[in-house]
């Protein structure tokens, strides 16, 4: 996998965040900022809409785990681990 791929977390804001329920705007931000903490951020050409229903279909702490393994060279984690 490519970092490129993975560039798609967003840091900006979602202008659709006021039409979702309450528990989806905290996930959102939630994962917002989990990317902001690892330096992650949205690249050209992907529509914020696109970052945001990506960022609400990942798990937290599967996608906490995948920045620690990209942060560490992939050591301590098994990608088995991830799936």
């Amino acid at each position: 996998m490519t970092v490129c791929m993975f560039a798609l977390f967003a840091i900006s804001s979602c202008s659709n965040e006021m039409d979702m329920p309450s528990s989806k705007i905290e996930h959102l931000q939630k994962m917002k900022q989990l990317c902001a903490q690892y330096g992650w951020t949205q690249i050209e050409g992907v529509s914020q809409e696109e970052v945001d229903k990506f960022l609400l279909s990942e798990d937290y702490e599967k996608t906490k785990e995948f920045f620690e393994f990209v942060k560490t060279g992939g050591e301590t984690i098994n990608l088995t681990d991830l799936s």
